[in-house]
């Protein structure tokens, strides 16, 4: 599968990341990821992969996580980062009719290796949280760490295999080199990894996957992420909807200004041209009016990456 974005992980390890403590350079790490350069390179590599699908990217990028307080299956009660990016990933009709919306939470680690997750406290918690909370006991989610200013509280309920803890139905961690490249074989892997444990006892991932492989298996072939349907469906449309906030996945003003930046990058591969990896590039398109004032009172509380897939027409 196609590799993304080696050479500017290079540059960035160079001029930001090197010498940084870990808890710095996981957030430079996960904010290159929302820069104009990497959108446009993720739209160009799902674009080749994706063929019969117009590619649009947006993200939003804010400067702070949301903290979740839960209870694992042992009956403890802990609070910690509920994750650092939500994925989005759209399937529409020619015609811009939204078919279906999966969504994905993904929680980003610095490890040497490609495959192996870091044994710090913070990451025993955030796996506590995402391998072994309680799926039937209200979890609460805060958009600050001091835990006063509360979203909501939310019962994800039993998953479709009937499990009632842990979210692998909807989370998966991302994993990005500590150093310039993967200790081990790192020709062979993507910068990030994304994947699931093994077990809980192990800090191994078992078969991790490129960030481009990812969002394909959560837009095209459904393998990853959760249907995302309308707030009050479930718990998990639930969760989407409160940590949204007012953001659609549209453009719109403040890029720039303060805490939050807004993205896009707008592709297609023509299915005439694809053996040739020919592209064309669109102009963003003109956004609806949008309720600006609303989105300023309700801000996302996490960084979001949405990806758009449409399908042709016969027009096309």
């Amino acid at each position: 599968m196609s590799h993304f974005g080696w050479l500017n992980f290079w540059r960035l390890h160079a001029k930001q990341v090197a010498g940084l403590l870990p808890h710095v350079r996981e957030r430079e790490v996960l904010k290159f990821l929302h820069r104009r350069s990497s959108l446009d390179v993720l739209a160009r590599k799902i674009a080749r992969l994706a063929p019969g699908f117009f590619v649009k990217v947006e993200s939003v990028w804010v400067d702070g996580t949301p903290q979740a307080a839960f209870t694992d299956v042992s009956g403890k009660n802990y609070n910690c980062e509920l994750a650092d990016l939500l994925l989005l990933v759209r399937r529409e009709q020619p015609n811009g009719v939204l078919v279906v919306e999966r969504g994905l939470l993904v929680q980003a680690k610095i490890t040497p290796r490609h495959s192996r997750l870091t044994s710090g406290n913070s990451t025993k918690l955030e796996r506590r949280l995402l391998e072994r909370v309680d799926r039937l006991l209200p979890m609460q989610l805060y958009r600050d760490t001091q835990l006063n200013s509360l979203l909501g509280a939310f019962t994800l309920g039993l998953t479709a295999s009937g499990s009632a803890f842990g979210l692998k139905d909807c989370a998966r961690f991302l994993l990005a080199p500590k150093f310039a490249n993967w200790i081990a074989m790192w020709t062979l892997r993507a910068p990030y990894q994304v994947g699931w444990p093994c077990k809980f006892s192990s800090p191994f991932l078992k078969k991790p996957i490129g960030f481009v492989e990812a969002i394909l298996r959560v837009g095209v072939t459904g393998q990853l992420g959760k249907v995302v349907g309308v707030p009050g469906t479930n718990g998990w449309s639930n969760i989407v909807a409160a940590i949204r906030g007012a953001y659609t996945g549209k453009i719109m003003p403040g890029y720039g200004h303060g805490r939050i930046r807004v993205g896009s990058a707008f592709l297609c591969a023509s299915p005439l041209f694809l053996g040739n990896a020919q592209f064309v590039e669109y102009p963003p398109l003109v956004s609806p009016p949008i309720n600006l004032e609303a989105w300023q009172n309700n801000p996302p509380a996490i960084p979001i990456i949405t990806v758009t897939l449409r399908e042709y027409g016969e027009e096309d």
